[in-house]
């Protein structure tokens, strides 16, 4: 006799309906990974942001593992959107008043119910014909649960202020409503009842070119902040860890350059572009979290020494392409060779915290670079443009935003070209 759960009994979705909410999940995902990517600057909260950097990753490995599903079924197209209403929600869902409200509509709301919508699709479809969906969806289900647990506790954090509370709740409120004039997430077909109001406070979504820091962090421009590799180079062991590692914790102005390109660049590039951003913008917050705790080891916190966004600033104002090609194909190609002599000074002098730290940094921007020459030049396709040409005008961006502002000159690291 065969041993079957009351489940396999179930006669489930078939192929196209699966295809059709599996759509719509990876479609509710990726824009979710877009909204946290949009909102990766806007941040003050330490703590928060590099939690939503972390999630901007998680979100994509959630669309990836859906699109491989969608290319196992017959005819589960994965770029095909999702239902209108849904699109309609995501779009709105962005325009949260702040941090607080952005918790509140996002987590609280759209990622509550599409944890429902997932369970309720483990339990309406066949666990023996369908079993690789049902594979996929506990995974994204383990780590949705996690991102559910994470913004209860930080929501309270965030909304200790009343006049925040009340915003938040209000937006709050408003997404629901949204999500209800829908209905689950799951039903196969939505329904489009009327949708609630935006609250009184509403106010569309719109980049302030800022990154933004809390209250533990000395800003300055980068000029102010950053040495040269000479100097450097002269610094005694302890000084060069310390020295060092205050540029590594500074990193999270690269993880928020990336995020500004993934909301930016054209919903219609290849997924793999997105996803590889994804993963760098992870990387350069890890490289963030990687610097703080080796201070914190050495007794050095956040606020005892200055830190650095201009280089976001100034990035985040040249087009996309340009931004992109700056901080990859330039800055992080053009600087590598400096992780190799000071991974060997490290292991010379015995301090192998320090020596793991630095070998992983090195890997990952062997990716970076490897990220930007794959994207900028696919981006160059068919472009009257050389690569060469695109460098010299990222150099006159350079040139140009340093004069027309200061604080956005380069730092010293770099050599301005005459």
């Amino acid at each position: 006799m065969v041993d079957v759960s009351a489940n396999a009994k179930v006669v489930g979705y078939n192929v196209t309906e699966n295809g059709r909410l599996l759509r719509r999940f990876a479609s509710v995902e990726r824009r979710s990974m877009r909204i946290l990517a949009a909102w990766l600057p806007e941040i003050a909260h330490w703590e928060t942001k590099k939690a939503v950097a972390r999630h901007i990753w998680d979100e994509a490995e959630h669309v990836t593992w859906l699109r491989q599903r969608l290319g196992e079924l017959r005819g589960g197209r994965p770029d095909t959107d999702a239902d209108p209403g849904m699109v309609q929600l995501m779009n709105e869902v962005i325009n949260a008043p702040h941090t607080a409200g952005l918790i509140g509509g996002l987590y609280l709301g759209v990622k509550r119910h599409l944890l429902d919508g997932y369970k309720g699709h483990i339990n309406k479809t066949n666990d023996i014909v369908d079993a690789p969906t049902i594979k996929v969806l506990h995974r994204i289900i383990h780590e949705e649960q996690q991102h559910l647990t994470w913004a209860e506790a930080i929501y309270e954090e965030l909304t200790r202020d009343e006049t925040v509370r009340r915003q938040a709740e209000e937006w709050s409120t408003y997404i629901d409503g949204l999500i209800r004039s829908l209905g689950p997430f799951d039903a196969l077909m939505l329904i489009a009842e009327p949708a609630p109001s935006p609250p009184r406070s509403y106010t569309p979504f719109r980049r302030s070119m800022k990154a933004h820091r809390d209250d533990r962090f000395d800003v300055r421009p980068a000029r102010e902040v950053y040495k040269t590799q000479k100097q450097m180079n002269a610094e005694t062991h302890e000084e060069s860890i310390i020295s060092n590692f205050q540029i590594y914790a500074t990193e999270m102005w690269a993880a928020e350059l990336v995020a500004s390109c993934i909301y930016d660049a054209p919903y219609d590039m290849p997924w793999e572009f997105f996803y590889d951003l994804a993963h760098q913008c992870w990387d350069e917050a890890r490289h963030a979290a990687m610097g703080e705790l080796r201070l914190a080891e050495m007794g050095v916190s956040l606020s005892d020494f200055p830190t650095a966004v201009s280089e976001y600033e100034r990035g985040v104002r040249m087009p996309m392409l340009h931004r992109f090609c700056d901080l990859t194909v330039m800055a992080e190609a053009e600087h590598i060779h400096v992780r190799r002599p000071r991974l060997q000074k490290y292991l010379e002098g015995g301090d192998l915290r320090s020596a793991e730290f630095v070998d992983y940094d090195w890997s990952d921007e062997v990716n970076h670079v490897r990220y930007g020459f794959r994207w900028v030049k696919y981006m160059l396709e068919g472009d009257a443009r050389s690569l060469d040409d695109l460098k010299a005008e990222v150099w006159e961006w350079r040139r140009r935003l340093s004069q027309e502002n200061p604080d956005l000159r380069l730092p010293p690291y770099f050599e301005m070209e005459e």
